[in-house]
């Protein structure tokens, strides 16, 4: 006779959204803003700011505090702080020592839009073990040498150790929680049914995507269809086009020299002051602006 070990089991149900998510994942893009290893000299402080990405801090030596929104972190070896885009952040060392800790800013998206740590529900602060903490500041290592050392294919390394990073977060929040999987639920079920209009988004968004159109690819009522989508994503469909596109835009502006006329032509806009007036607005600068201001304040 097999025995199996005991603890908690997924039901059906938690299998197949387990299952459901887990092919949604090669739609997961993971960009490397930057990263650094540095070293903080007692009274340092990070002006406080609002950063568009994510930026996980990995504390070797020393402690620091760091306040995303209004709750503050202590930041000491063996635990990591995961702070998420378009939150208020400060950083700052109070102590007599100094700290010494890397940091990783990215972006890691499915469907080149929903974020990714939000969807695992990854929480902003863990506290690894010894052996965890290690694999996890060897990966940040790595994807540091890769960014100073610039060799051919560093850009596909960095991305690549920074989905590694994530993915070890993920599993070792999910092995702490004691539960199957946190990924569950009808967003899921929704996500993976939404698949060919996500998709669609994703290689079409410079076109004109009618309701009808992203409805009929999935053989929805558009009404119905407006619903599951909006319970998906969080936007109904023409906010979340709308979105991907400023995001799209957003990447072009940082990291391409191509001008904004230019970049509303790729990007679905219909002229270059149509896009400046929709950037403002979500970004509260023009992509002008916003593209001068790109070489600001560095990690951490």
């Amino acid at each position: 006779m097999t025995f199996l070990p005991t603890g908690l089991y997924p039901g059906p149900e938690q299998v197949a959204e387990a299952r459901a998510f887990e092919r949604l994942l090669p739609s997961v893009t993971c960009a490397v803003v930057r990263g650094g290893w540095y070293e903080f000299a007692p009274g340092w402080r990070v002006i406080p700011r609002v950063p568009t990405c994510s930026i996980a801090f990995l504390c070797v030596s020393g402690a620091a505090r760091i306040r995303i929104g209004d709750d503050v972190y202590e930041l000491v070896p063996g635990a990591v702080v995961l702070s998420p885009a378009d939150v208020p952040q400060d950083v700052w060392n109070e102590r007599s020592e100094s700290v010494w800790m890397h940091t990783v800013a990215f972006n890691a998206r499915l469907y080149g839009l929903l974020d990714l740590p939000a969807l695992c529900g990854l929480p902003v602060m863990q506290h690894l073990d010894a052996e965890q903490f290690d694999e996890l500041v060897e990966i940040a290592r790595q994807l540091v040498r890769e960014l100073l050392e610039r060799r051919p294919g560093y850009g596909l390394a960095t991305n690549a150790a920074c989905l590694r990073l994530v993915a070890l977060l993920w599993r070792t929040w999910n092995d702490a929680s004691g539960e199957p999987s946190r990924v569950t639920g009808t967003r899921v079920v929704d996500l993976a049914r939404l698949e060919p209009v996500l998709q669609a988004i994703q290689s079409r968004y410079a076109e004109a995507l009618p309701l009808e159109q992203m409805a009929s690819l999935v053989h929805l009522h558009p009404a119905y269809f407006s619903t599951v989508f909006h319970r998906a994503t969080g936007l109904p469909p023409s906010q979340y086009l709308a979105r991907y596109r400023l995001r799209r835009a957003h990447d072009l502006l940082l990291s391409t020299d191509r001008s904004i006329r230019e970049i509303a032509a790729a990007t679905g806009f219909r002229d270059p002051f149509y896009l400046s007036r929709a950037f403002r607005k979500a970004a509260g600068v023009s992509p002008s602006e916003y593209r001068k201001a790109r070489g600001g304040a560095e990690l951490p």
